[in-house]
């Protein structure tokens, strides 16, 4: 299985999300169906969300479930419409479904929770428009380029947010 945090609607999108319910990206779901917890007791909706805006609170001084079920937790994920959405994010045909993809490794990448440069649809779509983007990350990484595919609106999944009921 892979990480979340990479691809999104590429050519193997179906491969890389075997294991999702859906087959495919579904969104973040940091604070909606996962939580993490460090040593220090601070809970955040994953552990690769480094920055402590992330953290919901601390199992040290109150419990997991008041953190889980406070009004307005993890509100990034929770809470998110689409008009969030920023960059090419806001435009892409997933939007809805995506959600921007990785909420953490949007961040650190953009700056913004809500435009991810490490998708594989985006860099499949720039380069069909012949752009391109330059990123510079913190630390050297291995690239490999990607194939493309036609996509259609009929080709990808319908699904309704939230995909747990009553969790709003």
């Amino acid at each position: 299985m892979v990480g979340d945090n990479l691809g999104f609607f590429g050519p193997n999108e179906d491969v890389l999300r075997a294991h999702s319910r859906f087959g495919c990206w579904t969104g973040c779901m940091a604070g909606c169906l996962v939580v993490g917890i460090e040593a220090n007791g601070n809970v955040k909706g994953c552990l690769s969300q480094q920055d402590p805006a992330f953290i919901e609170g601390n199992l040290r001084q109150t419990t997991l479930h008041a953190i889980w079920n406070r009004p307005g937790g993890f509100a990034y994920n929770r809470r998110f419409a689409v008009e969030q959405l920023e960059g090419f994010c806001r435009e892409c045909t997933y939007a809805d479904i995506c959600r921007g993809g990785c909420t953490c490794a949007a961040h650190f990448a953009s700056g913004s929770r809500f435009d991810n440069p490490y998708c594989a649809h985006r860099v499949a779509r720039l380069q069909d428009r012949g752009v391109s983007e330059e990123l510079h990350p913190r630390h050297a990484v291995a690239t490999r380029p990607w194939r493309t595919k036609p996509s259609t609106a009929e080709s990808r999944p319908r699904i309704s947010w939230p995909l747990i009921p009553g969790l709003s």
